[in-house]
């Protein structure tokens, strides 16, 4: 692998890997575990070093300390064998804050989980759109104004903001009604900001749109899949995958990568 340098910015987008501690499956018997760490396997495979992964939420299924445990250990060996690249995680419905900064960060405490950081000239902004025992995701007031006033110094190379949560329409009605409720106030905060793009998972499909005339991009559930289909019900299907992202010349370019697999259908889970 060699590293990008430059103007050319490749990094990786996960999401939803719901991975619990061994011996679980709760999620219609799925091995989450071991579906990221195929995930991964084909990462390494890419003729192209990433700067950063990603995560964009529903890191854990159950959400316990040790679920956050296990995901720490598993991750930290996948980093290393990617070449110790960082990874940033966000939070998503599935997740619960304390056990969170218990299991995962080793701290006590309970506050929303967001942050940014300075990758060359670009900044990555994480945001948590957990809303406490609710499907949907909304931003807090107070992230909120974080979120304005950090946007208020540009970033020379632009900004990339990654919540669980996707703030735009998909491409399933059903998922519509689970997405960001506070959209409009996200829309407020980032116009004329230099927004590169939002990256989100929640929906375990690929998906790109516009959000304000600011690109959205959803990554292959890490876990398993969605088929965007009826008003009634979600299709869980054994799908995995994962975004190849690359920043050039200022656009960000989002590239699926669909594991092989039987993509078989696993649950219809009527609504």
């Amino acid at each position: 692998m060699v590293a990008v340098s430059g103007k050319e910015l490749y990094f990786i987008h996960l999401t939803d890997t719901h991975v619990n501690k061994p011996g679980l499956t709760p999620m219609y018997g799925v091995e989450a575990a071991a579906n990221m760490r195929r995930v991964f396997a084909h990462i390494r495979t890419l003729p192209v070093k990433p700067a950063f992964v990603v995560v964009s939420g529903d890191l854990t299924h159950d959400g316990d300390a040790e679920d956050y445990r296990y995901l720490r250990q598993l991750m930290n060996e996948e980093m290393t064998a990617l070449g110790g690249v960082p990874l940033y995680p966000a939070l998503g419905n599935h997740d619960l804050r304390g056990p969170f900064r218990e299991g995962y960060l080793g701290e006590s405490g309970d506050d929303p989980y967001y942050y940014t950081v300075d990758i060359d000239d670009v900044r990555l902004i994480v945001l948590d759109s957990l809303l406490p025992g609710e499907v949907p995701g909304r931003i807090d007031e107070a992230q909120m104004d974080w979120l304005r006033r950090v946007l208020e110094e540009p970033a020379s190379g632009g900004t990339l903001i990654a919540l669980h949560h996707p703030a735009g329409l998909t491409a399933g009605g059903l998922l519509d009604e689970h997405r960001l409720i506070n959209h409009e106030e996200l829309a407020e905060a980032i116009a004329g900001k230099n927004v590169l793009g939002l990256l989100s998972g929640h929906i375990h499909y690929p998906f790109f749109g516009s959000f304000h005339g600011v690109g959205t991009f959803t990554a292959p559930g890490a876990s398993v899949g969605f088929e965007p289909c009826g008003e009634e019900s979600i299709r869980y299907v054994d799908r995995i995958g994962y975004n190849l992202c690359v920043l050039r010349g200022g656009v960000l370019h989002a590239v699926p990568f669909i594991l092989p697999g039987e993509q078989g259908l696993v649950s219809d889970l009527k609504l």
